[in-house]
């Protein structure tokens, strides 16, 4: 999920849309959400972000070899994840 706050697609968006994922997939393996973007301090801008929503921060991290990696252990090609989102 791509947060885009200037296109109204928010924290707060992110979150009932995960909700309602969990609610619609009540089967699926790993309900842990993660985050796949890495903390930099040295970015400032974010640090209002860090205050207001530090449980996004709190996240575990993923990279994108280890999403890769679950998702062929799991059989889910590229094709299927479009049809997923």
């Amino acid at each position: 999920f791509d947060e885009m706050r200037l296109k109204g697609i928010s924290y707060d968006t992110r979150d009932n849309a995960y909700h309602n994922f969990l609610n619609t997939n009540p089967t699926i393996k790993d309900k842990q959400l993660y985050r796949t973007f890495t903390l930099d301090p040295w970015r400032f801008w974010e640090w209002k972000e860090w205050l207001d929503h530090f449980d996004r921060f709190a996240l575990p991290y993923i990279s994108e070899e280890e999403l890769q990696q679950n998702r062929e252990i799991d059989g889910l090609d590229s094709e299927q994840r479009k049809r997923c989102f």
